[in-house]
């Protein structure tokens, strides 16, 4: 799992490999876990791919992080709260839920 901190470290996500992007909150209703072990299936296949996930503080904050900590595809998985930069993020993904 990688926490990204600073739009330095985007361009290493979004500049080497493709990447599944997603905006929503940290909230059980949006189905993250779901996304995560959805993710994990699809990592087996292209290992190459990253999920990019944007979101706000939610009640689902810290189940979402230890799901994608404890991952098997926890290197490819990046979690980061809103970000003034999603508009590059927007523009590179390879794919959008």
């Amino acid at each position: 799992n990688s926490q990204i901190p600073n739009f330095g470290h985007w361009s290493l996500v979004i500049g080497h490999s493709p990447y599944i992007l997603s905006l929503a909150a940290f909230e059980p209703r949006k189905n993250i876990d779901g996304l995560i072990a959805a993710f994990e299936q699809f990592s087996m296949l292209n290992a190459q791919c990253s999920i990019v996930l944007v979101g706000a503080y939610g009640s689902a904050e810290r189940m979402i992080r230890r799901q994608s900590a404890r991952s098997p595809a926890r290197d490819h998985i990046h979690l980061t709260l809103h970000h003034h930069g999603r508009l590059l993020l927007f523009n590179k993904t390879s794919g959008f839920i």
